[in-house]
This record gives C-alpha cells, sequence and structure tokens, in this order.
C-alpha cells in the first residue's frame, strides 16, 4: 500500500470513529483475492440496521480500486445472472448479508491481487441517509463461490 494510499485509509477510519453512529453495523467484512492477470474481485459482509428509522445503502468506494459497485445474482429462466444495483434498502432492525452467489461488492482494479494474507482494504460504504461508513476488508484467497 502505498504512503498516500494508506494515509487516506486512515482518515476514512478516523472519519468512520468520529462519527458517533453505531446504529449501522458492518461485521464479517472481506474481499476475494483477485485472480492472476485480473484486477477485478468481490467483497462480502453482513450489515445490521440498528435504528428505528429505514436506512438506504446507495454505493461504495475505496482508495484501492478504480471502482465498487453493488450487485446481486437473480435467477433469469435456468441462467444465473448479475445485476448491478442502485441501491439497497435495510428496514429498522435489518440484517443484511452480502455473500457469495447473492448480494455482493464488485471491486474492479482492486490493487490486492499481490497483498499478504493480513492485508485490508477500506471500503466505504454510503448511504442517502446516513453518514458513510468506512470499513477494513480482510483479503482472502479465493473459495470458488465467487460474486
Amino acid at each position: 500500500m502505498t504512503a498516500a494510499r494508506a494515509i487516506t485509509a486512515a482518515a476514512l477510519l478516523a472519519l468512520a470513529a468520529c462519527n458517533g453512529r453505531g446504529d449501522v453495523e458492518v461485521t464479517g467484512a472481506y474481499v476475494e483475492r483477485a485472480l492472476p492477470g485480473s484486477s477485478v474481485s468481490a467483497g462480502y459482509f453482513v450489515v445490521q440496521n440498528r435504528s428505528a428509522a429505514a436506512v438506504t445503502l446507495t454505493g461504495a468506494d475505496s482508495a484501492s480500486a478504480t471502482a465498487v459497485e453493488l450487485h446481486e445474482h437473480v435467477l433469469d429462466g435456468d441462467m444465473m445472472r448479475m445485476r448491478k444495483l442502485d441501491s439497497v434498502p435495510l428496514a429498522p432492525g435489518e440484517r443484511t448479508a452480502f455473500a457469495p452467489g447473492g448480494r455482493h461488492l464488485m471491486i474492479y482494479g482492486l490493487d490486492a491481487a499481490g497483498a499478504p494474507a493480513d492485508e485490508k482494504v477500506v471500503i466505504r460504504l454510503t448511504f442517502a441517509d446516513h453518514p458513510p461508513i468506512a470499513v477494513e476488508f480482510a483479503v482472502r484467497e479465493r473459495t470458488g463461490e465467487s460474486g
């Protein structure tokens, strides 16, 4: 990780810590290491809306990637297809998993292909009605069930 990216990651984490709002919680966050010769990966996590109001996840970005998009797998006839999502609504108290074979982050231009196993990638989740949340995603080896 370059010094500039490390500083950006630290600033995003500090922003998340200072927002003082624990009403949206993200756990179990990880990205799969991109395949050799590729810079596309998938990210997974669980998000829980602990507030009394609905919250809408609208996107994500990262200093470690050129683009991050919300996606999901859908069954189209007998074919599984992937489609981009504009947003994911979270009802009060709702817990939503972004997991292989379902909702996930598509991460383009990820620079973690050669990262050590203990490397972290900071991804900022953005919301329509909540401050952004910077989340550390662990870099893991691929499982074969990618988004």
